[in-house]
């Protein structure tokens, strides 16, 4: 068995950036790296206007052309090979001057300090709001209203960003098209690309709904539920779990006579569960875990481990949703939290499946064994055909649950040991980022970590930077999905730490925490 994949797709990231209304850029920065100092002079005009130049100490110069709106500096940057966007903020005491390539999304951010000129925007009492990038989601702010999961009419769109700048993805018909959009209040204009071609789209909120407009179509979207942060009363741990988008709470149907069970019971020493079918249903295994299927009743019921240790970690990852984009899958919360036992909980979910309209009772315990894998029944049908009988299978299910110590996987071990490598950056005339990681598993039970990361504007600055781990290191899960628990040595601070990780396809290739990783060579261990 291995756990669901259970992933939040939308990672918003927040910051506050402290940009001044009225804010005065004028003077002299600069930022020194190694052999090389940066000069930014900056002139701002009372009419808003922004001009300058960056100078680097070999000589090579950049001519800055734009206005200041809403405490925010941006515009052109120039030189002799072309131009790019820039835009200037101050960020504490720093000033934060970020540039990318025109048609890219991807930047570069240089901080500078202030040596002449002006007023450090800090030092302003009055006027002071937060403010976002309008274009480096990276650069602090809230999130925006577009950022989230939305879907409805068979169309997911998942969205995340900040200020007015967002990206993402559009799943439909099984196929994912990426999407990149520019919002402004309540309403959004973008593309996505399918085969090569870019099409257009708007779209419209209303509340938790997004009319979304492409092609003379129109498709209306729901927004999908978003982790809260508050405390929740030690009665009842789920019930701060709630969706941004809630139709009215539904209570799990109550009912006190247990469904009938069929009396076959299935083992799994590997993950240590034993539990028993219903009757009306036949059980199949497969890389997931098990699927119980029907001749009588519709739907399906999945059972499969999850890799959580304590309630409090199933519940966070309950409010992330059930989400597979490569299968069409996109499941929220929708009802509070019931405790199943001493061990467990459960909810309604609903969304999609294949593009039709899906609910399902979830059902979660937590093994009490220690690095051990909890499970996860999913009780799944339509919404036309869904009643009470759903939950009651599930919680049926769990009350038949026997946890038991996992067995140690050694063969698994050995097939993982292996080399696996990740690399991304950006490039263009103006410069380049680049990041590199490396995990290292060897079926001794050894592993290393390796990244670096590297950044430079041409002709003028450069900097690096590299990490390296090493410990040992346990697996729970199949060739597909589970955990990897790592017990780090070097350095001996950062304790213990799982790694979650799922297969890319039928290959080796690896997610590690939703990061893509390439299988790169058999391992070369002593």
């Amino acid at each position: 068995m291995t756990k669901l994949h259970l992933v939040l797709i939308i990672l918003c990231q927040f910051g506050i950036v402290s940009a001044v209304h009225g804010a005065d850029y004028t003077g002299n920065y600069t930022l020194s790296s190694g052999n090389t100092t940066l000069t930014l002079k900056l002139k701002q005009q009372r009419n808003g206007t922004l001009t300058g130049e960056l100078v680097g100490s070999n000589g090579y110069r950049i001519t800055l052309n734009g206005e200041v709106a809403d405490g925010i500096g941006e515009g052109m940057a120039t030189d002799s090979k072309g131009q790019a966007f820039f835009e200037v903020h101050f960020e504490g005491g720093k000033l934060l001057f970020y540039l990318m390539e025109q048609n890219s999304d991807q930047g570069r951010s240089l901080y500078f300090t202030r040596v002449s000129g002006g007023v450090s925007s800090h030092g302003i009492g009055a006027g002071t709001r937060r403010s976002t990038s309008s274009r480096n989601p990276l650069a602090g702010g809230g999130s925006s209203p577009f950022s989230g999961t939305f879907s409805g009419d068979g169309v997911t769109l998942s969205l995340q960003g900040s200020g007015g700048k967002m990206n993402g993805t559009l799943l439909f018909n099984g196929s994912r098209f990426p999407v990149s959009a520019t919002a402004s209040g309540n309403t959004m204009r973008g593309n996505f690309s399918a085969g090569g071609n870019s099409y257009p789209f708007d779209g419209r909120l209303s509340g938790g709904v997004m009319k979304f407009s492409t092609g003379g179509t129109s498709y209306s979207l729901r927004k999908a539920g978003q982790r809260e942060t508050q405390v929740a009363p030690p009665s009842n741990p789920l019930k701060k779990q709630t969706s941004s988008y809630r139709p009215t709470p539904q209570a799990a149907p109550a009912q006190s006579i247990a469904p009938a069970m069929n009396g076959r019971t299935i083992s799994d020493a590997q993950a240590g569960v034993t539990f028993t079918v219903p009757s009306g249903w036949t059980a199949k295994s497969n890389a997931q875990g098990y699927i119980l299927v029907s001749k009588t009743y519709k739907g399906l019921i999945a059972i499969t481990a999850n890799p959580y240790h304590n309630l409090q970690e199933l519940q966070a990852g309950a409010g992330e949703g059930i989400v597979d984009e490569e299968a069409g899958i996109q499941l929220m919360p929708v009802s509070q939290y019931e405790r199943i036992g001493s061990n467990g909980m459960g909810a309604i979910f609903s969304g999609q499946v294949n593009g039709q309209a899906a609910r399902a009772y979830v059902a979660g315990l937590i093994s009490p064994h220690p690095g051990a894998m909890g499970v996860t029944i999913i009780a799944m049908t339509s919404e036309a055909a869904y009643d009470g009988q759903y939950p009651r299978w599930a919680k049926a299910i769990a009350a038949s649950i026997r946890f038991a110590a996992p067995q140690a996987d050694q063969a698994l071990m050995a097939w993982f040991s292996a080399v696996y490598w990740a690399h991304s950056g950006s490039s263009s005339s103006y410069g380049g980022i680049s990041h590199d990681k490396t995990w290292t598993f060897c079926a001794n039970g050894r592993f290393t970590y390796y990244s670096e990361n590297s950044a430079s504007v041409t002709g003028m600055y450069g900097s690096a930077s590299s990490d390296n781990s090493q410990g040992t290191w346990t697996i729970r899960g199949n060739r597909k999905q589970g955990v990897i628990t790592l017990t780090f040595t070097q350095p001996a601070n950062l304790g213990v730490r799982d790694l979650r990780y799922s297969a890319v396809g039928d290959g080796q290739d690896m997610y590690f925490e939703g990061e893509r990783f390439g299988w790169k060579s058999e391992a070369n261990c002593q």
